[in-house]
């Protein structure tokens, strides 16, 4: 499909507020803004504290999440209710350790249920960015679309043949691009809950989510999402085995596409890759699922999703050189392209509408798969 009017390969990087501040290092840290949002939900803590610990969320039901986590916020840790989630002050700056703890029984669990429930692909990777076009990846995300370009076209790429031939990839994977993938709509939802519930309905309290699903064939489920709620869509309740949503409840997160996405001296972002990659490494042994959800491209300045760049990127290598085997698949994928109100609704840009029906899907199977066969 082509336009006339093109405005956002032309703007993009014009509009880009978050040049001001091009370091995260000293922004969107300090502990007094944490604790007057600790007191709305329990003033009973010890505030001079400087070690605060998050509640694991896995039993939490989308009703009243932010307040939930806010009530069982404590300054002490216990053993398997709060230890995995910490925030620490050192000179009034905060910093957020994450300590995955590894379940020998859950693990004996999955063991079990995966003799039973034989499957083809053991270690599932799936990474999903809302509101993000596959043409507008291509134009924010160089390093990332680099490697994926690479990979699609099996090392005959002449780009960054020096940085990648390294790896061998074309040895150990084939990787696919859905030129005909289209969204139903430029909204979440009714293309979210297809992808993760196999119902085209918005009415699903009676399907599961796939986590929950793969759990009972003996997957270890691990989620993580930059939102403060369980799923981007708050339909009904699911649960992962492992899940980081509570620590984005925090007032210091605050999505604006006015400056870079800053939280507690890291890119926000940085969370996600940090806890999924630690969550690999716990369980590098078993059969698994991680679903990384990112929120970065949700915002109508269309700059923002830059940042994710090099954590996207440093993220797939690693699993390809650490975790990916003939038993591994790699979902890279959008629901829509974005659809927020920004400028190019003002300028009525053609594009804009174009883009947001046209989100991405990349496939990277492994090299011995039937798909690749046929």
């Amino acid at each position: 499909m082509e336009t006339k009017k093109c405005d956002i390969p032309i703007l993009s990087g014009l509009i880009d507020y978050s040049f001001f501040i091009n370091s995260c290092e000293n922004r969107d840290n300090d502990k007094k803004s944490f604790i007057n949002y600790l007191k709305k939900y329990n003033n009973n803590l010890n505030f001079s504290k400087n070690e605060f610990y998050f509640p694991i969320t896995t039993e939490f039901g989308i009703e009243n999440f932010r307040v939930n986590v806010g009530k069982n916020i404590r300054t002490e840790k216990i053993e398997g209710i709060n230890d995995q989630l910490s925030l620490k002050f050192k000179n009034n700056k905060g910093y957020f350790e994450i300590n995955l703890k590894y379940n020998e029984t859950l693990v004996s669990e999955r063991r079990f249920l995966a003799k039973k429930f034989p499957v083809k692909y053991e270690n599932i990777f799936i990474i999903y960015i809302d509101s993000l076009s596959r043409n507008h990846f291509m134009r924010k995300l160089k390093k990332s679309g680099e490697l994926i370009d690479y990979l699609i076209r099996n090392r005959n790429s002449k780009l960054n043949k020096q940085k990648y031939d390294k790896y061998k990839f074309d040895k150990k994977v084939n990787a696919f691009q859905f030129f005909k993938y289209i969204s139903f709509i430029g909204y979440t939802p009714y293309n979210y809950i297809p992808m993760f519930y196999g119902s085209n309905s918005t009415n699903i309290k009676k399907y599961k989510n796939f986590l929950e699903i793969a759990a009972k064939r003996g997957f270890i489920t691990a989620r993580t999402n930059g939102l403060c709620s369980k799923e981007p869509v708050d339909f009904t309740f699911s649960k992962a085995d492992y899940e980081n949503s509570g620590i984005f409840c925090d007032p210091h997160f605050r999505e604006t596409p006015l400056k870079r996405n800053c939280y507690y001296g890291k890119d926000s972002n940085d969370y996600l890759f940090e806890f999924s990659s630690k969550f690999l490494e716990l369980y590098k042994d078993e059969r698994k699922i991680v679903s990384l959800y990112s929120n970065d491209a949700h915002e109508g300045t269309f700059q923002q999703i830059k940042y994710i760049d090099n954590s996207l990127h440093n993220y797939l290598i690693e699993i390809l050189t650490k975790y990916f085997d003939e038993k591994s698949i790699i979902f890279l994928m959008s629901d829509h392209g974005n659809g927020m109100p920004g400028i190019y609704d003002i300028l009525r840009s053609e594009d804009k509408q174009i883009e947001i029906l046209f989100g991405f899907f990349f496939l990277i199977l492994p090299k011995n798969s039937e798909y690749t066969d046929n």
